[in-house]
């Protein structure tokens, strides 16, 4: 429910998913179809980002004390953004592809700590976690959904050449919303981010979640960077792809909008366990199958693989992680989850791919979900002695 009160953080949600839509769903086809990259090539690209945001996320968020300070770093980052896809939106004639690549990966760099900073934002205000944060964050489900849709409708009748102009649109959009932040000079007591590492992976309890969340988001990564390729391959529409994807973020939604319902804290571990098994299932029968309205039913798995994963996650940071660590909480986990396991798994199949041409790398991710679930069993007898 969108109220005076989280307007802002909503608004955030939904713009900085739009860009989000545009990468996950549509950046690969874009570099298949514009730059003539071949799938092991789209690979190593998104690889080579994967591996290098790790850091370039703890270097760009080191400094920021107070949500003033990760105000100013948003808009500064979006406006790098901004003059990067002018560039490559309006100059096009004039650089070759290979600088055009470059461009869009320094683009991707600086954009990865955003997500961690709108997440941040939202840890530091008087919302109820449990009450507000699935109702809040379903805004950038819906945001991602409708991107996707649209976009497919837009690329299929038109060109994925209109792709940077469409990720220009985004980023300003999402400037405007970064403008309207609320200045706030209180704290976020972030200290050195040696000592505060230190006394982080010190948590057990953190850091074996942190492994288990951060193995299933990464075991998304045949998803993220081959299934439009493969699905398009395979001879799906785009309109089709399009429509494939937003099915996963409609239970998404679903999930974030009931996820209140859930006694979470009571049964967090053995969700923790569903999360594991039902993502493991997921990336099997997507493997099993290429039937679109087979695919459609294989796709409400995302809720959980995911969806429920991800919420699970910022509940623990939420919970059990002081406020002066928070930030770093939320960096060490998008930087492992979306940066360097993600990135080790993108480097396998890119290597795979180079080899063979089909969608045997979804077993692989079902294997890191198998290795999700033993950590979390023998995480669980740990606990108990």
């Amino acid at each position: 429910m969108i109220t005076k009160k989280n307007y802002n953080i909503v608004s955030l949600y939904v713009t900085v998913f739009i860009i989000i839509a545009l990468i996950t769903a549509y950046l690969p086809l874009w570099l298949k179809s514009y730059l003539y990259f071949e799938n092991s090539e789209v690979g190593f690209v998104l690889a080579s980002v994967g591996v290098l945001k790790f850091f370039s996320n703890f270097i760009i968020t080191r400094k920021v004390q107070n949500i003033n300070n990760l105000r100013n770093t948003m808009i500064a980052i979006i406006i790098s953004i901004i003059i990067v896809f002018i560039i490559i939106s309006f100059f096009q004639t004039f650089i070759n592809k290979q600088i055009n690549l470059i461009l869009v990966l320094i683009s991707l760099l600086v954009f990865s700590p955003v997500i961690p900073m709108v997440e941040t934002i939202f840890n530091n205000t008087k919302n109820k976690f449990g009450r507000d944060y699935g109702k809040t964050r379903l805004s950038g489900s819906i945001s991602f959904l409708i991107t996707v849709f649209l976009a497919s409708i837009f690329f299929e009748n038109y060109s994925l050449n209109y792709f940077p102009i469409l990720f220009l649109a985004a980023s300003i959009i999402f400037l405007i919303n970064a403008f309207q932040v609320k200045k706030e000079y209180e704290p976020l007591k972030v200290v050195k981010y040696k000592n505060s590492f230190k006394r982080l992976i010190s948590q057990k309890e953190y850091v074996s979640t942190l492994i288990i969340c951060s193995l299933l988001q990464s075991s998304h990564a045949m998803y993220y960077s081959y299934s439009s390729i493969i699905w398009y391959d395979k001879g799906l529409s785009i309109e089709e792809i399009g429509l494939l994807w937003s099915v996963g973020v409609i239970a998404e939604v679903f999930l974030f909008y009931k996820i209140s319902k859930i006694n979470i804290n009571k049964n967090y571990y053995s969700l923790i366990n569903a999360c594991c098994v039902l993502t493991g299932a997921r990336w099997i029968g997507t493997y099993m199958g290429d039937n679109f309205y087979y695919l459609v039913f294989i796709q409400t798995l995302h809720a959980v693989s995911f969806g429920l994963t991800h919420y699970l996650m910022m509940y623990f940071i939420y919970k059990k992680i002081p406020s002066d660590l928070k930030l770093i909480s939320q960096v060490c986990y998008h930087g492992l989850s979306s940066g360097i396991i993600l990135t080790f798994l993108i480097l396998c199949l890119s290597l795979y791919f180079s080899y063979f041409n089909d969608s045997k790398g979804y077993l692989l991710m079902a294997i890191v979900c198998i290795l999700s679930f033993f950590i979390s069993y023998f995480s669980k007898r740990n606990r108990k002695r």
